[in-house]
């Protein structure tokens, strides 16, 4: 059966025009879980041979086709926008894309319903996505009313604009929704301006650098499986993923590259192991933060976000049993990054690799703006 579409979320486009450029600006729901996006089914040649097939699930279906109606009656009445988005698609200057996704509670991963988010709207702009050069993406918690926003615009108007939200998270101008607060539906004033924040105490933010590596380039998401067909103990065939051998190399390198900079570090390390683990749970819980530079022009950028953060989580979880000092690494999840940055450089390197930092949620803001000016040659 296929999913009713709210109709809360009719038609949810609308023009936004702010000192940073002119967006396109999208509120809709949230995707359904990455594990139910998709579905696997055992397809017949024509030979007989079975082969596996990865179809959209009936709730995949109708999320993504709300999105892709919601974007075309948009596009209709905004010529102006599309124009812009068309000029800059066809020059190859690129698009970026700002996203807030506010979770009905801290259960799930930012990255994962991200990708789905950004599969339908590109599908809604008939774009090809790997024009998109910048992805910044924010987590907040709204129990009452879970949705998603996005903005798109040009590859600078998107930095800017970016880079304007994450100089506020690095000044601790943001509201940081803690458990509390969540309870009265007060989440959206995570990414709300307030005056009422409480600052970060300054022992906090100063005196831990951030953890910064160099990976491999990550497999695109789309090769980091694969399937197989394997027969049940009740004899009913079934497809199985197992993870591909591509991506088994590139988290063994993640984790002995992970144990290297740690080691580098030297007695600083055991600092910044508690200084993460605190971002995730303990009195100061602000959530952590990633900004990743990818140096290469070509391939999706949200299809390399979701490998690169599971390997570099994955390695600082394996690496905790490598020394006391980095025990606190065992509390990190994917689940506390509460802000991620991925740019595609301007000016690729002949062997493409993944530059990934993560911090504290203010530490990693000013991380991801030095690297969106770096990457992207911008101002703001």
């Amino acid at each position: 059966m296929t999913t009713p579409i709210p109709t809360t979320y009719t038609n949810p486009m609308s023009d936004e025009i702010t000192s940073s450029g002119l967006f396109l600006h999208s509120v809709g729901p949230m995707p359904t879980g990455i594990n139910h996006h998709w579905k696997p089914r055992i397809r017949r040649r024509a030979d007989g041979r079975k082969y596996i097939q990865i179809d959209l699930s009936d709730e995949g279906i109708a999320y993504r086709s709300q999105i892709q109606e919601a974007t075309r009656t948009y596009l209709e009445a905004h010529r102006a926008t599309q124009a812009r988005l068309d000029y800059a698609y066809c020059n190859g200057d690129g698009l970026g894309v700002v996203a807030v996704l506010y979770f009905p509670d801290q259960r799930s991963d930012l990255d994962g319903p991200l990708k789905l988010a950004l599969d339908a709207l590109v599908d809604g702009l008939d774009l090809d996505d790997d024009q998109i050069g910048l992805v910044a993406a924010f987590r907040a918690v709204d129990a009452a009313d879970p949705r998603l926003e996005l903005w798109v615009g040009t590859l600078e108007d998107t930095a800017r604009l970016a880079i304007h939200r994450l100089h506020a998270i690095a000044d601790c101008r943001l509201q940081i929704a803690d458990s509390a607060k969540q309870a009265r539906n007060l989440g959206e004033q995570r990414f709300a301006p307030t005056e009422n924040a409480n600052p970060i105490p300054a022992s906090f933010t100063i005196h831990h650098s951030p953890f910064t590596i160099t990976l491999p380039d990550p497999p695109s998401f789309n090769k980091a499986w694969q399937w197989r067909i394997e027969r049940g103990e009740s004899g009913r065939v079934r497809p199985v993923a197992y993870l591909s051998a591509a991506y088994t190399r590139y988290k063994a390198a993640a984790k002995a590259q992970a144990l290297q900079a740690l080691q580098e570090k030297g007695k600083d390390a055991g600092s910044l192991a508690k200084a993460l683990a605190a971002a995730c749970r303990g009195k100061v819980k602000t959530g952590l933060g990633i900004a990743i530079t990818l140096s290469r022009r070509d391939g999706d950028t949200d299809n390399y976000i979701k490998p690169t953060i599971d390997a570099l989580v994955e390695a600082l979880n394996a690496a905790a049993s490598a020394d006391p000092a980095y025990a606190p690494l065992k509390l990190l999840d994917d689940r506390y990054i509460t802000m991620l940055v991925a740019i595609k450089s301007r000016a690729p390197t002949n062997t493409p690799t993944a530059c990934a930092t993560l911090a504290p949620l203010p530490i990693a803001a000013e991380a991801a703006v030095a690297a969106i000016k770096a990457a992207l040659n911008v101002e703001g």
